[in-house]
């Protein structure tokens, strides 16, 4: 099955796709999330979600964003694909923006459920510090819902890593230190920090700074998916 989302307005639409991304998993918890897009795009990856090769045995999410842009001959292969893929029993989330009367009609035709808004295009507007926000009070399901949602919007997971680890490590800063200046933080974050640092003990602290250290290094490795193990740290905080 597929649902499909039409907006113009970018940062809208995503939030409407975590939304019921979070709803999903809710129904089917343990299901994987797999994200493409015009720039992160293989064929044999997309045939072997919507024709279960056996690559994967779990159910599956699988994100897909403004593939109306890919290659001539790559869009004609993603319409030719829509009836095989509303029957998988996986699903489908399509994201476009500025669709073809053609184009739109093509995708409605099989789709599970259309949200389509047409209009003025509105300027994207991101805060990614919404998840080092819900991570400081140890909010799963916001922090969840900001990963993903920071993901749609361009940002990679090194950049989430990085923004992660200097959170929780002001946290730390901040509960191991009596004043703002002691720690060298500005008065305002540091009183932030040490009010969100009660959530936690110190241990458990240290014991994250660790790990996510461990999982940065085993990414550059090549023995682990950096996004993946992001997404299990903040389900585990």
């Amino acid at each position: 099955m597929y649902y499909l989302f039409v907006d113009q307005n970018i940062a809208e639409v995503k939030k409407k796709v975590i939304n019921l991304s979070s709803k999903l998993l809710e129904r089917k918890p343990g299901s994987s999330i797999f994200r493409l897009n015009n720039e992160k795009w293989s064929r044999e990856l997309f045939e072997s979600l919507f024709r279960g090769q056996g690559l994967f045995e779990s159910n599956y999410i699988v994100i897909c964003d403004q593939l109306l842009t890919l290659p001539i001959e790559e869009k004609k292969f993603f319409f030719s694909s829509l009836k095989e893929i509303s029957e998988t029993k996986h699903i489908f989330i399509f994201i476009e923006s500025d669709p073809s009367k053609s184009d739109l009609q093509k995708l409605e035709k099989y789709s599970t459920k259309s949200s389509v808004v047409l209009g003025k295009k509105k300027k994207d507007e991101f805060n990614v510090f919404g998840l080092t926000e819900a991570l400081a009070v140890r909010n799963k399901a916001q922090a969840w819902e900001k990963f993903h949602l920071a993901l749609l919007n361009g940002k990679v997971p090194e950049e989430l890593h990085g923004l992660i680890f200097w959170q929780l490590k002001t946290l730390l800063l901040a509960k191991k230190t009596k004043t703002a200046l002691e720690a060298g933080l500005k008065s305002y974050p540091y009183q932030k920090a040490k009010q969100a640092s009660t959530k936690f003990t110190e241990s458990e602290l240290e014991v994250r700074l660790n790990y996510l250290v461990d999982i940065y290094h085993e990414a550059h490795r090549g023995k682990n998916d950096l996004s993946q193990e992001l997404e299990r740290f903040i389900l585990l905080i």
